[in-house]
């Protein structure tokens, strides 16, 4: 199954790192909030007076860790589609492969099945009666005879024709 997953080990290490960097920016997030209520707003450490320019600075880092650990997120789920989906399509290429191949030899061996049959058969039908072999042997032979005996005579004729012309 590594051999699959070697193609595309970029995409299946980034997709685990980005998740990771997804949650890391939610679990920064209520410290922000902790940081901007007690000393922004409460002004604990301050001697209870409030720090706007802490609440907006705070606040900034906020919305930059939401939009990270969004787009860590869409990350992670893009790295983990691409290295599944092509690692499954890799897969699924080399079982048509290997079942194509199966089928390919079954059909040969089938074909091979078949000829050998077909063969036997042929070879089991061109033995003959040796009585019918002897009668379309006379009847080959005396076809022959008819034949030559046709032609015997118009030659014949012709020789006696040229004959008496002279």
């Amino acid at each position: 199954m590594l051999k699959y997953l070697k193609k595309y080990w970029l995409f299946a290490i980034l997709a685990p790192l980005f998740m990771v960097g997804e949650v890391l920016a939610d679990l920064v997030q209520p410290r922000l909030m902790s940081t901007i209520v007690d000393e922004g707003v409460l002004g604990l450490s301050n001697n209870g007076v409030g720090n706007l320019n802490l609440v907006l600075t705070e606040g900034l880092k906020m919305i930059i860790f939401v939009i990270l650990g969004g787009l860590s997120g869409i990350l992670c789920g893009v790295c983990a589609n691409i290295a599944s989906q092509n690692f499954g399509n890799d897969l699924r290429k080399d079982i048509e492969l290997i079942v194509t191949e199966k089928e390919t030899e079954s059909e040969t061996e089938t074909e091979t099945e078949t000829e050998t049959e077909t063969e036997t058969e042929s070879e089991s039908h061109s033995v003959k009666n040796p009585e019918t072999t002897a009668k379309e042997t006379e009847s080959e032979t005396q076809t022959k005879t008819e034949t030559e005996s046709e032609t015997t005579p118009s030659v014949s004729q012709s020789e006696s024709e040229s004959e008496s012309e002279s």
